[in-house]
């Protein structure tokens, strides 16, 4: 019995260090070669570095599926960066795009390579949601979304970017996708598990995923945008 408790806490230890890493690289390349591609196919200048911090290529990936295959009028985005650049380059002429920032220098750099997005830099507040002590944006105005990119402020251990919440609860629409970056960590699956019960005390059917290269990320999507589920 001991030598079996043994193998399985080896076997795991080797699934989660070696295993599923590897196989995460070898996703995020075969990401890289289609976005690269599609970057091509759509005339998009390809400037992009999805590197450290940054947005990955199975993020961008997926943004770019998303806006050329799915009419996506609103979008609101809490953190910027690569795929704030992204969203700017790609989406609809008359669609929204609103994007939360809490750091200045950041802020700065960024702004200079977006012309579309209403970008906002909002210095983070300390707020108690459901009991939850937080860091989120101040001054956020709740829209109407088809899209939520959840990728900011920066992670913690516990509830991490749950300034979102109030957001999601208030989105009228039934058919939307939301994308949580980073959602293996602990603190983003506690927000996550709070989305999933919120989603379900209004009534709305959906269904999520997980995508996952060099970050992972959490794919809600209700409505008519449930078939990006099979965009991987």
């Amino acid at each position: 019995m001991v030598t079996q408790n043994i193998k399985r806490r080896l076997v795991g230890f080797l699934t989660r260090h070696i295993v599923r890493p590897v196989e995460d690289l070898a996703s995020e390349q075969i990401f890289q070669q289609i976005f690269s591609q599609q970057c091509s196919n759509w005339q998009i200048r390809n400037d992009f570095y999805p590197v450290g911090g940054a947005a990955s290529y199975s993020l961008m990936y997926l943004l770019v599926r998303l806006l050329t295959e799915n009419k996506i009028e609103s979008i609101v985005e809490f953190g910027s960066g690569q795929s704030t650049i992204l969203i700017d380059r790609l989406r609809l002429d008359a669609a929204r795009h609103v994007c939360y920032e809490d750091d200045a220098a950041w802020h700065v750099a960024v702004a200079k390579k977006v012309s579309r997005c209403d970008y906002r830099l909002c210095p983070l507040e300390q707020r108690v949601i459901d009991g939850v002590t937080c860091r989120a944006y101040s001054g956020v105005t709740p829209i109407e979304f088809d899209l939520a990119l959840i990728d900011g402020p920066r992670g913690v251990d516990q509830y991490s970017r749950f300034g979102c919440i109030d957001t999601i609860r208030s989105n009228p629409r039934k058919d939307f996708v939301i994308v949580f970056d980073d959602c293996n960590r602990p603190g983003e699956v506690q927000t996550i598990q709070v989305v999933e019960k919120a989603l379900a005390s209004k009534g709305i059917g959906f269904e999520k995923r997980e995508l996952g290269g060099r970050t992972h990320q959490a794919v809600f999507a209700a409505g008519s945008f449930r078939k990006v589920l099979y965009y991987w």
